[in-house]
């Protein structure tokens, strides 16, 4: 947030059942694009680009598909779009693994999110997210996307990526060495490059 604020005003979001949303707050992932929307209403916000990572990658590319003039450009980072991937039964879950450049501090963040949300909120959300098939909406993207990659990505492979960028006319895929599901943190200084060259683009 801090790298680019330096070029645009960031708003996070926090989602039901995360951060520092209410604990009573229900999570119905069919509705959460269009309450985000909502919350840039309520904001003023017209248009924004957006990005959105794991589940918030998911979440924003069913929310410029289904509100494309709200959306100026789209940045999908190792978005949780696993019906797009068949064997995601097999190795998803059990690959997810604790990699060896995973700093301290995301790993007490981590922590510290699921004991806040709880284990039965936490299931309530998992089950959602490995059932939903938003797939379908990728091509309806209009906006301009860049679909970020950690190219030792356990839990979201990097074909998940690839078969993104087949179905949203015009995306193309940037591959973060040395990273995992949360290029983000693992390798904040890559990632805020190639995220601010497009956002500038």
């Amino acid at each position: 947030m801090a790298a680019l604020g330096e070029t645009h005003t960031v708003r996070a979001i926090d989602l039901p059942a995360s951060g520092r949303s209410s604990r009573r707050s229900s999570f119905e992932l069919d509705r959460v694009p269009d309450e985000i929307i909502a919350t840039m209403d309520r904001l003023g916000i017209e248009r924004a680009s957006i990005v959105g990572h794991s589940m918030g990658g998911l979440i924003a590319g069913r929310l410029a598909a289904d509100h494309p003039d709200r959306v100026d450009r789209l940045v999908l980072v190792d978005a949780a779009f696993v019906s797009l991937d068949p064997r995601w039964w097999r190795h998803g879950p059990g690959r997810l693994r604790v990699p060896r450049w995973a700093e301290a501090s995301l790993l007490v963040l981590t922590s510290e999110e699921v004991v806040r949300v709880g284990p039965r909120r936490l299931a309530q959300v998992i089950r959602q997210l490995i059932r939903v098939d938003w797939g379908d909406a990728l091509p309806r993207i209009e906006a301009p996307t860049l679909v970020v990659w950690g190219e030792h990505d356990g839990l979201c492979p990097p074909g998940v990526g690839r078969r993104i960028v087949e179905r949203v006319p015009g995306s193309r895929l940037v591959m973060i060495p040395g990273s995992g599901h949360n290029p983000m943190w693992e390798r904040p200084a890559e990632f805020n490059r190639v995220v601010a060259e497009f956002l500038a683009g």
